[in-house]
């Protein structure tokens, strides 16, 4: 009787930016017994990413988030594989902004 051990799944390896002037994270994804892995790792400071809810499609598609505890920025991301050496990395991420209050000419009045 012939076994065959699985294929690695595509998603698998370390993923950097193609742009020379963006991000300096690499995103690690690994294939474990209970699904896909992933680590997020900014290149930079040696910060490392909370990731959690991984999700894999069973396809093309790897859904988690990241919490990077310097910035407290969170981050919502999706991997879709495009091709063998190449995904489409969509993120959406909390961010802030210190705000003061506009001059005005007319005097402050208290809400009561």
């Amino acid at each position: 009787m012939k076994t065959t051990t699985p294929k690695p799944h595509q998603l698998v390896g370390t993923w950097i930016t193609a742009d020379e002037y963006g991000s300096d994270v690499e995103y690690i994804i690994k294939q474990t017994d209970k699904g896909m892995s992933v680590e997020a790792v900014d290149t930079n400071d040696g910060e490392r990413a909370e990731i959690r809810d991984v999700h894999w499609n069973g396809d093309i598609t790897l859904l988690f988030t990241a919490y990077w505890a310097s910035t407290g920025r969170f981050s919502k991301c999706k991997f879709t594989l495009i091709s063998e050496n190449r995904v489409n990395f969509t993120f959406t991420y909390t961010d802030h902004d210190t705000l003061h209050r506009k001059q005005s000419n007319k005097p402050l009045e208290l809400v009561r």
